[in-house]
């Protein structure tokens, strides 16, 4: 019978728009968890007046107090949505193994961000930024239509920096998007292959790592695409 997660309180410090109906919280944690939180792409299971939901760390690890970025939709996110600023909620510490931003030093990155998996941009791109490998970083949103686009501020940031960022548009129209950000049209694993087909990225199997974080249709999607642009299939990770 598998261990049953252990739950410690948190403070509810701030709530504000993210942009594209999605909305990002701040938490002030019991001081026990902020040591579980060391890798981008983490993330923890919240409760809040019994109800429970799943939601990826965006800001970084070793911060103090933690972001969550979130959209109404059932579970705890609608409680903490409405509760008044200073309430109180109970989270985990962070779960999962996050992604290996020590194995992707010097490589070239893709990561995908899709819908709140986008919470996750903040603690990955800027690690990259960091580090050093702007170049060779390539970030991917995909979002329904220009309306929905989140976390505009962080992408022009990113953008700024050198890092390639595509808003990758299914419906609506790239015009819309602010013409600092790259925009097309189509779902992202269509994008990521027309950029390596007209040779805007360069893939080299060995020396090449995606990150997706998202719906598990999305990471599907890119694992069955990674072996047509010579990509073994494990070279694309996800955060759970």
């Amino acid at each position: 019978m598998p261990e049953e997660r252990r739950f410690l309180p948190a403070r509810l410090a701030a709530r504000e728009s993210a942009g594209g109906g999605l909305v990002r919280i701040v938490l002030e944690p019991a001081p026990e968890l902020l040591p579980t939180y060391v890798a981008p792409g983490q993330y923890v299971e919240m409760r809040a007046a019994a109800e429970t939901g799943f939601f990826v760390l965006a800001s970084d690890p070793g911060s103090d107090p933690w972001q969550l970025v979130m959209r109404s939709g059932g579970g705890a996110s609608d409680v903490v949505l409405v509760a008044p600023v200073g309430s109180m909620v109970e989270l985990t510490g962070a779960l999962g193994d996050g992604f290996p931003m020590t194995e992707a030093r010097g490589q070239t990155l893709v990561v995908v961000l899709h819908g709140t998996g986008v919470a996750a941009g903040p603690p990955l791109v800027g690690a990259r930024i960091r580090d050093g490998d702007v170049a060779t970083t390539t970030v991917l949103v995909g979002v329904r239509v220009e309306g929905e686009l989140p976390m505009a501020d962080e992408l022009l940031s990113w953008a700024a920096a050198g890092v390639d960022v595509t808003v990758c548009l299914s419906q609506g129209d790239p015009a819309a998007i602010d013409a600092r950000l790259g925009t097309v049209r189509g779902y992202v694993q269509d994008v990521l292959r027309e950029k390596v087909a007209s040779r805007a990225l360069r893939l080299e199997p060995d020396r090449t790592l995606v990150f997706a974080v998202g719906g598990a249709a999305v990471v599907d999607a890119l694992r069955r695409v990674a072996p047509t642009l010579g990509l073994p299939p494990e070279r694309v990770r996800s955060n759970y």
